[in-house]
């Protein structure tokens, strides 16, 4: 595996400037419209990326903390997820946005 590297991300939701807030739209996307999610990964022999960790685990929203790690422990809870990752997303109105994913157990048929 290659060493720890960010893990950019493009999509056309988040190519939306923060609103009223050019200085973090400078430091939060790339010239070329990429967004840095802050997520940290390695890409493996077969191209496979893997997140590792994260450069900030922090996600700001409306003027409240809000730790990742939190609230995917509570995810990872619920019946059937295997793992989730919580990440923060630019949204208009809070500057930040989380953005839960998780990954669930197959479900089996039953005959």
């Amino acid at each position: 595996m290659v060493q720890a590297a960010y893990d950019c991300l493009v999509n056309v939701k988040f190519t939306m400037p923060y609103w009223r807030m050019p200085e973090k739209t400078a430091a939060e996307f790339t010239a070329d419209g990429f967004f840095i999610s802050g997520d940290l990964g390695k890409i493996d022999a077969e191209g496979y990326v893997h997140i590792v960790g994260r450069d900030k685990d922090l996600v700001i929203s409306g003027g409240y903390n809000i730790y990742p790690k939190e609230v995917e422990g509570e995810i990872d809870q619920i019946e059937g997820v295997v793992e989730s990752a919580v990440i923060g997303v630019p949204h208009p109105d809070f500057g930040e946005g989380g953005n839960g994913h998780r990954r669930a157990q197959a479900r089996r048929e039953h005959r």
